[in-house]
Order: C-alpha cells, then structure tokens, then sequence
C-alpha cells in the first residue's frame, strides 16, 4: 500500500509527480472494482436514480447486491432506497438482474419496488421469474 507523505520532498515537481502516481493507482483500483459490476443512471417521472450491481463488498468481500439509491441528495432523504443481496456471484444471472431493475425503473415501477423490497417481496416480470431463487433477501 502507498503512504502519501509530501514533507521529505524538495520542489513541488516531485510531489505533484507522487500525487499523479497515486491517483493513478487509485483510478486503476476503481475500474477493477467497477470491473465486477453494472452502473447505471436513470431518469424517470418518479426521479433521478442510480442502480449499481456489484459482486464484491469493499473490493475484497464476496457480497453480491444490488443497491437502488435516488441519485440527487434532495431525493435521498424523502426518497426509499434498497437493496437486493443474492445467492450467486454468476455474472450472467447479476447482469440480468440489473438489466430488470433498470428496465422496471424506467417503466416507472420505482416505488412499488422500493414497497415491495422493504416487505421482502418483489413481483417478477413472467420472462424473469427465474431470477427469483437468487434472492437472499431484501434491504
């Protein structure tokens, strides 16, 4: 791991170079982390809203989920969000979940979700109901 420490150089070149080093470092990190998952931002009626999908919790913990969140910060606090944790890392089953959630968003399905997530029961399309026993619960 890196340790940013700029009192030991002599010209601010040197540090500017460091800092470069770092962000690069870091920018390389969050494409892998990003590597393992789906992003996306949608616009509805209902709101602004991001949906990500990732197989790893803090880049090293096997934790496959889904999270819902309003995108603008005077949505998040009037706004539900959740969350759906699953049973598979597969990447075709959490790309197709994600391609549903986003899909079912944009038709303006976002608070029946949010309901029906924080009750623990969620309506499958009837081409989708086969994702349904990936679900380890809803947040």
């Amino acid at each position: 791991m890196m340790i940013l420490c700029l009192s030991g150089y002599s010209n601010l070149s040197q540090a500017r170079n460091l800092h470069n080093e770092a962000v690069d470092l870091l920018s390389m990190i969050k494409s892998k982390l990003l590597a393992t998952g789906y992003l996306d931002k949608i616009e509805t009626d209902e709101g602004t809203f991001m949906v990500l999908t990732k197989i790893r919790y803090l880049g090293f913990l096997k934790m496959p989920h889904s999270s819902v969140t309003p995108f603008k910060t005077s949505q998040f606090v009037a706004t539900s969000r959740f969350q759906i944790h699953y049973s598979t890392s597969d990447p075709q089953a959490l790309r197709e979940w994600h391609e549903m959630i986003v899909a079912l968003i944009r038709m303006g399905f976002f608070q029946a979700m949010a309901e029906g997530a924080r009750v623990g029961w969620f309506s499958y399309p009837a081409d989708k109901k086969h994702l349904q026993q990936f679900v380890k619960r809803f947040m």
